[in-house]
């Protein structure tokens, strides 16, 4: 799930996820509550991606993002849909 305010402008960020649903990566879903929101989830391929993922990301913290930055964090329990959370992902 991306946070209300990811730090990039809206139009690119929209462009982004086009182009993640696009590619199978992502899907759009009804939010739960019933209105007109919608989410963005992982779909099984980007549940496959998800642990290049996050060693690129770890990779871009120790290497590129310097000591003076705070890492980014990820929240298991937003990582895409029900599948994310049997045995076969492992991050």
């Amino acid at each position: 799930m991306i946070s209300a305010e990811p730090g990039i402008a809206r139009n690119i960020l929209s462009a982004r996820l086009k182009k993640l649903v696009a590619r199978g990566i992502l899907e759009r879903v009804a939010a739960p509550d019933g209105g007109r929101r919608l989410e963005y989830r992982l779909t099984k391929k980007g549940l496959d991606f998800f642990p290049v993922l996050m060693a690129l990301m770890q990779w871009g913290d120790r290497w590129v993002a310097g000591s003076d930055r705070v890492p980014v964090r990820v929240n298991r329990a937003q990582v895409g849909s029900g599948d994310c959370r049997d045995n076969r992902h492992q991050w």
